[in-house]
């Protein structure tokens, strides 16, 4: 696989070179945090019932986890858009900055604003990590402490395999070591490459589903989440970017009132999980599900079997129907207003 990279031209994978390709850059904003990566996919044909769906990838992953699903042709007419937060894939991936879910959801608002989506009813597909970044944009909005005030951007609202239930995580040995404050930056800084690929590429494939566990498809898309880790010194600041565990113990109340505030609201939400997800097993969807208010009159719930952690990977065409198919047939109290006393706390 060679060296680390810092030219896209030397990357050893014509997929990843072709992704970027089809991307921009949006430029560095007034904290000049650095350039993020980002791809806005037009409709190949105007049509009336056209939609606008945002995908937000995970730790330690990409956008690129969402090639399959840009490429199926069933949503050639919608507007995909994706990106690859800070720290990640081919963003910028400066090493002193605090890579928090409300710097990261700060960059989402910042984006929505370049591509004028501000004002757009959109579904949001959201995994990993980036299920923690998009209730944080969540939160934001409806506690009024961002540029966008009207909820009515959250058309409708897909999480999938994430640790949204903290207790119910089973952290790998490589998320130990990370968030672990003297551990963590030690192995990231010193460690030598070639252990952190080994130890990366064991503790990735234990999370992809026993069905398809050690398959071809398997080894080379982990191949591509290393390069990109690797990609401008990406991997000597994992430790920095795996903060969003420790944040998820702390915020996760904050979270819960966000979700039962949503779903009381009318907004329409579906899990869609992997089954077999060694680190976000399907018993995060069942506690959810019972904390959340209301949920079970108008939320949707569908565990794919024998699927793990990389649902869009593992099982891309059965993933894009799941999407397709959350027409809001469960939805039953749409319009539902939200008294203004139940206000969310502040950060």
């Amino acid at each position: 696989m060679g060296g680390r990279c810092d030219d896209v031209a030397n990357i050893g994978d014509e997929s990843l070179r072709e992704w970027y390709e089809r991307g921009s850059f949006l430029q560095a904003g007034i904290n000049l945090d650095g350039s993020m990566f980002y791809i806005d996919k037009e409709p190949e044909e105007d049509s009336d019932d056209r939609k606008t769906y945002i995908f937000i990838h995970g730790f330690p992953t990409s956008s690129y986890d969402f090639k399959g699903v840009f490429d199926d042709e069933r949503l050639r007419n919608d507007r995909l858009v994706t990106f690859d937060h800070l720290g990640f894939g081919f963003s910028s991936k400066p090493v002193d900055r605090c890579y928090s879910m409300n710097s990261h959801a700060e960059k989402v608002i910042q984006l929505l604003r370049h591509l004028d989506l501000t004002e757009e009813k959109i579904i949001w597909v959201a995994h990993d990590m980036g299920d923690s970044v998009l209730t944080e944009l969540m939160s934001m909005v409806w506690s009024e402490t961002t540029v966008i005030s009207s909820p009515h951007i959250f058309d409708r609202v897909i999480f999938t395999n994430g640790g949204m239930y903290y207790k119910l995580i089973s952290k790998r040995l490589a998320q130990r070591i990370l968030i672990n404050p003297t551990l963590g930056p030690i192995f990231t800084r010193f460690a030598p490459l070639k252990l952190k690929r080994a130890f990366g590429r064991e503790q990735l494939a234990s999370i992809w589903g026993s069905e398809r566990r050690g398959g071809a498809e398997m080894h080379k898309h982990i191949d591509r989440i290393e390069m990109l880790n690797e990609f401008n010194g990406g991997d000597e600041i994992l430790h920095k970017l795996c903060f969003y565990l420790v944040e998820r113990s702390y915020m996760e109340e904050r979270w819960f009132d966000t979700l039962t505030l949503s779903v009381m609201s009318g907004l329409e939400i579906k899990f869609l999980w992997g089954d077999d997800d060694a680190v976000a097993p399907s018993s995060i969807v069942d506690a959810l599900t019972q904390t959340i208010t209301w949920f079970e009159d108008q939320g949707e719930i569908v565990k794919l079997k024998g699927v793990g952690h990389f649902l869009m990977i593992e099982d891309c065409d059965r993933f894009v129907s799941e999407i397709l198919e959350f027409d809001g047939a469960t939805q039953q109290t749409s319009g539902r207003c939200i008294p203004k006393t139940l206000a969310l706390p502040a950060l």
